[in-house]
């Protein structure tokens, strides 16, 4: 609904760019939603083909909104780069006319290259979009895509990374998350042995005032 009433009456250099958007974001939509299909046959699987081909044929329209800020600020740095190791190698050079065209050269290979590396950075070309393309390969030998869940996985990784990141000073992180996440497993790991002592009887009441908190409650 969003987009519709975004893309109504467009000015007449706009037809062409909407157009594409609308093809773009349907060719997704379907994608997509036969991607959730419980079963499939040849026909479903070559309309997903299909349908794959038609996003990525007009996915450019919306290549100017991705972070080019970014892009170009990292595609400098890296022409910034080459320029240095270019104009090293031609200061070795005696000849000052030699010297002069082969910088001029460098600098415009350096320039195609900061172009490439920009349009490489603001490509759709990152994990999440790239998985799409190995859908129906999926589907050919493991049966519908519904079959598998990322629930457990993403649940795991709060437990297992984000909560370890936000005790940590986000310095060496790594190490403290692992730190963190041994701690937290060794803690658990003993409360599990005095539920398990509570239920036979096993300790003394020194034990019980100490671990008071992860004791379960009378009559388990």
């Amino acid at each position: 609904m969003v987009l519709a009433v975004t893309l109504d009456n467009p000015a007449p250099d706009e037809k062409a760019p909407f157009r594409k958007v609308q093809r773009c974001v349907r060719a997704f939509i379907q994608f997509q939603l036969m991607a959730r299909y419980e079963s499939h046959d040849d026909e479903t699987l070559s309309m997903m083909d299909d349908y794959l081909k038609e996003f990525y044929v007009t996915v450019e329209v919306f290549k100017q909104f991705r972070s080019r800020k970014v892009a170009e600020k990292q595609a400098a740095a890296e022409s910034l780069h080459q320029v240095a190791e270019a104009e090293l190698e031609a200061a070795e050079m005696s000849d000052f006319t030699c010297h002069e065209a082969f910088l001029k050269k460098q600098l415009e290979i350096i320039h195609q290259q900061q172009l490439d590396f920009t349009d490489e950075l603001i490509s759709f070309n990152f994990p999440k979009m790239h998985l799409m393309q190995h859908y129906v390969d999926h589907v050919k030998q493991f049966g519908s895509i519904n079959s598998f869940s990322t629930d457990a996985g993403e649940a795991a990784h709060i437990d297992h990374l984000k909560k370890g990141w936000a005790k940590s000073n986000h310095r060496n992180a790594y190490q403290q998350i692992l730190r963190y996440r041994d701690r937290i497993h060794q803690f658990k790991m003993r409360e599990l042995n005095l539920m398990q002592l509570a239920r036979e009887g096993i300790f003394d009441d020194s034990i019980v005032e100490v671990y008071q908190g992860l004791l379960p409650a009378t009559g388990m």
